[in-house]
């Protein structure tokens, strides 16, 4: 079977937490999101870091144990960041988002301070936040910067908009060339599906339309700023019917029955399965099987 090309589900929904709010760190497990940033940056004022540092030391390895956990970082160069990377050790986090990357070379010096699992870190993965210019100018070498280390790239939308002096519309129809950019470099280096950034409007109807705008623009998941907004995105990027589902069991197994025949491609029905629809079915699958709430809308399925 070829792989190539496919790994692993990127989450569909990232709840964001202030990472100085107490009490929103000790419910946040309760929130039923697929994944969780607790936020070092934009939402913690940089009087409070040091506080939230504390915090993230003392709550942080439960919050870990019980939800896919990630840490939104400051950006490098800034007086915070070494800091940041230091109250990460030892705890078992998923991944690192870095705010605000500009250059492969800032990543590589991420990679480095954070070292590996050997010195005390639980080797986190990173996952750069494009959210400037310059950041998109280099997004390819950034993304190619830390192989095996980089899980997927962010797009920060609202900070994108600001930079470039953008003011999108209801359907950020602006953004589409720099959302087509961000997707783009991230296949091309073999990443996980990349994340969207949030959507201001809290109207969960406009949230869930922005989600599908999104995911046919081809990314897989979404930043979210409440936990309706994560629960609506949870559905949006992962649930397949279940007759989706079946049809695309069917490409695969096409697809592997034909490799496996010496064939590059299979016909199913009155179409043709070659290898890029082999592994976009994949990669749908995959999210679906990993995020999705089976017991509630899959039943039968397995």
């Amino acid at each position: 079977m070829d792989d190539e090309g496919i790994g692993t589900a990127s989450p569909p929904g990232i709840l964001f937490c202030p990472a100085d709010d107490e009490r929103k760190l000790r419910r946040i497990s309760e929130r039923r999101a697929p994944a969780v940033a607790l936020d070092l940056e934009d939402a913690v004022a940089p009087g409070r870091r040091e506080h939230a540092r504390r915090l993230l030391a003392e709550l942080g390895p439960g919050i870990a144990c019980s939800v896919r956990t990630y840490v939104r970082i400051n950006a490098w160069g800034s007086p915070d960041v070494k800091l940041d990377i230091e109250s990460l050790r030892g705890l078992p986090i998923a991944g690192v988002l870095v705010a605000k990357v500009e250059s492969a070379e800032q990543i590589r010096a991420i990679d480095e301070a954070m070292g590996t699992g050997s010195d005390g870190f639980a080797n986190p993965a990173i996952l750069p936040m494009i959210e400037t210019a310059r950041g998109l100018v280099d997004v390819t070498a950034i993304a190619n910067a830390a192989p095996g280390r980089i899980e997927t790239l962010v797009l920060g939308t609202a900070d994108l908009s600001a930079d470039l002096g953008l003011t999108p519309s209801w359907d950020a129809v602006e953004l589409a060339p720099y959302r087509a950019t961000v997707v783009a470099a991230t296949r091309a280096a073999g990443l996980s599906g990349p994340i969207d950034g949030p959507e201001l409007n809290l109207d969960l109807a406009t949230f869930s339309s922005s989600c599908e705008r999104s995911r046919r623009a081809g990314f897989a998941g979404r930043v979210c700023l409440t936990p309706d907004q994560a629960q609506v995105a949870s559905t949006a990027y992962t649930q397949l019917i279940a007759a989706e589902v079946d049809r695309l069991r069917n490409l695969v197994e096409a697809y592997e029955a034909a490799r496996f025949d010496g064939l590059a491609v299979a016909r199913v029905g009155d179409g043709f399965v070659d290898a890029p629809v082999y592994h976009h079915a994949r990669r749908a699958l995959d999210q679906h099987f990993t995020y999705a709430d089976h017991d509630t809308h899959t039943k039968g399925l397995y």
